[in-house]
């Protein structure tokens, strides 16, 4: 069986821009993302940035999870909740992972990338379509219909597409090289 060597990160180009992406995924999740599901205790400096940023943008998923738009809504948007929770406890953790697997550049790490791309894509495009729907409008109003201005669409819209496109590409990236290696390994077995 032959010896491979590693290939530093900085010498795998795809590998390093999944590396950087996952790296400030980390605190968007915990700064941001991850407030709906903090208790009420938590410091108010962690609910500052989020609230910063419903503000300006009126982001109608993330405001009704934090119950900036009634309680009703944030009812309503109970789905979402449960997107940030698989978040934090799915997502999360792979971010841990894929940053040390794409540090050493291990081919193990490839199937729950797949899995990981696959599932976040799916999920932001569900948010992404939610924006598209919220109605546009000169004026944000947030009671009793949510509405955002077109500026506000295109800030929400420059936010969410890309945390789809780049799992997405990383979902059909790791399916290429999980054949690729299967094919490897399929023709190492015939000729051993």
């Amino acid at each position: 069986m032959p010896v491979t060597t590693r290939v530093p990160l900085a010498k795998r180009p795809r590998d390093l821009a999944y590396f950087f992406f996952f790296l400030i995924h980390i605190p968007t999740t915990l700064l941001v993302d991850a407030q709906p599901l903090y208790p009420s205790w938590a410091p108010s400096f962690l609910s500052s940035l989020p609230k910063y940023y419903v503000d300006m943008s009126n982001d109608p998923l993330l405001g009704s999870a934090l119950g900036f738009y009634g309680e009703a809504r944030r009812q309503t948007y109970n789905w979402f909740r449960w997107f940030l929770i698989m978040e934090v406890f799915f997502q999360l953790p792979v971010f841990v992972l894929a940053l040390r697997g794409l540090w050493r550049g291990t081919t193990s790490i490839y199937l729950l990338l797949l899995i990981y791309g696959a599932s976040t894509a799916t999920t932001t495009l569900a948010c992404i379509a939610d924006v598209v729907a919220t109605p546009v409008t000169p004026t944000p109003t947030r009671t009793p219909v949510v509405t955002i201005t077109p500026e506000q669409q295109l800030l929400l819209l420059s936010s969410y597409i890309p945390f789809f496109l780049v799992p997405f590409i990383i979902a059909i990236d790791m399916a290429f090289r999980l054949h690729k290696l299967v094919t490897v390994k399929a023709a190492n077995v015939k000729t051993d």
